[in-house]
């Protein structure tokens, strides 16, 4: 099974995406993908992540092929539980020809782990390749670290955790820098100044020390939304009231049955009969604006509804100084560089994926989806 797995890698590798229908526009750009419908006017062309619906008359020819889709599906079909090391392969294949999706190739690593713990460094290291080249720096230094504490003896694994982490390292202490700072600011009372760089911090390590150092905050959301009380709301400058967008602040609009007179005439060829005031507006001419019946032309700002902002109130300074204090160690690096990465460090040795894959039990691929082993055809 393995030797043949390993041909199938080989020919797949080859051949991914190298006989797609082509679609060349008039324009010169390309589509690679499966022609599945086609009338005088459109054609829809299946690929990778959808299908797309072509003028004909921007088309300036079809190179048809097979579909890159069909060799994608193709190599996911030969995958079997008995062979572990077949998903990791198909998960490089994915990083090495750009073709599914990360949900795709976690999905495959995830499996592949869930069989044999012992792929566990292989298949957090693709992982950690694919986001890497997608640029998402975050979530391949969680998969490098967790490739690195499974197999912490393979060089290019370890390489590869340190420069990852160092380079999140240094984006976490810019991040911890804007909180304590932010922090400062909201001990000297200038807590509009501090209130944007608050917000962004609540994922910073060790803003879950807030609870530590001044109780009366059980987590830093309560701290955010204290703050966030606590200033005046920008929509309406602290006013409270904004200008009624339903009758653009002039408090009602003119009837329209008596055109604004207040008067309902009455004639008779031509000829007036009886002047009365008007029904609809009881003569006034106008009609009260529903919206603002409260404050005529004006309504409760919609961002902050109309609540005041808290007082000021007393500060526990001394504890968020200790606070600050304590955000500012890990500055000067008290804290270890692998917390910053996110999840804590794990035993050396120790494997790990998401069950989150392969709880549901579909971990072969048949009929163009993930399906059960026994339900596959």
């Amino acid at each position: 099974m393995k030797r043949f797995m390993f041909a199938v890698a080989l020919v797949l590798t080859a051949s991914l995406f190298a006989r797609a229908d082509v679609v060349i526009m008039k324009s010169g750009q390309k589509w690679e993908g499966k022609v599945v419908d086609e009338n005088d006017e459109v054609i829809k062309l299946k690929v990778s992540k959808g299908t797309l619906t072509l003028k004909k008359a921007d088309i300036d020819r079809i190179e048809k092929g097979t579909s890159a889709v069909e060799e994608f599906e193709t190599m996911l079909d030969a995958l079997a539980p008995s062979n572990p090391a077949g998903y990791v392969d198909a998960a490089r294949l994915c990083v090495d020809k750009g073709a599914g999706d990360g949900p795709t190739v976690e999905r495959l690593a995830n499996i592949a782990i869930s069989l044999d713990s012992a792929q566990c460094g292989r298949a957090q290291e693709v992982i950690g390749d694919w986001y890497s080249a997608k640029g998402n720096r975050a979530r391949a230094a969680e998969a490098y670290l967790a490739a690195f504490t499974a197999d912490w003896k393979s060089p290019s694994i370890k390489e590869k955790f340190l420069k990852h982490r160092d380079s999140i390292a240094d984006q976490q202490k810019t991040q911890t820098r804007r909180l304590a700072d932010s922090v400062q600011l909201a001990i000297e009372g200038r807590l509009a100044e501090a209130m944007a760089g608050i917000q962004a911090s609540s994922n910073v390590p060790g803003a879950s020390l807030i609870s530590t150092y001044v109780p009366t905050y059980p987590n830093f959301q309560a701290f955010v939304a204290d703050i966030r009380a606590r200033v005046p709301c920008k929509n309406c400058d602290g006013k409270l009231w904004t200008k009624c967008i339903t009758c653009n602040g002039e408090g009602g609009f003119k009837c329209s049955t008596c055109s604004g007179t207040g008067v309902k005439i009455t004639t008779v060829n031509g000829t007036v009969t009886k002047r009365a005031d008007c029904n609809s507006c009881d003569g006034k001419g106008t009609i009260r604006c529903t919206r603002c019946k409260e404050r005529m032309g004006q309504a409760k700002c919609s961002s902050c509804k109309g609540i005041a902002p808290k007082r000021p109130g007393v500060w526990d300074q001394r504890g968020l100084a200790n606070f600050k204090a304590a955000i500012e160690q890990r500055l000067e690096g008290s804290v270890p560089a692998e917390e910053q990465v996110g999840p804590k460090l794990m035993r050396l040795g120790t494997t790990t994926y998401d069950e989150a894959f392969t709880e549901d039990g579909r971990i072969v691929f048949s009929g163009g989806k993930w399906v059960k082993p026994d339900e596959k055809k």
